[in-house]
């Protein structure tokens, strides 16, 4: 159903789990990419 999709599931993930935050500079450097919000980098 709506929001049963794995961008939501990486974001209920992070908000679960704080060892890891979308890599934004990734995401911005392919300026075209098929997974959206759904590059990790780990921070702790």
């Amino acid at each position: 159903g709506p929001g049963d999709n794995p961008k939501t599931a990486v974001w209920k993930y992070l908000e679960e789990n704080q060892d890891f935050e979308i890599d934004q500079q990734l995401q911005n450097k392919l300026l075209i990419t098929v997974a959206p919000d759904g590059y990790l980098r780990r921070v702790r």
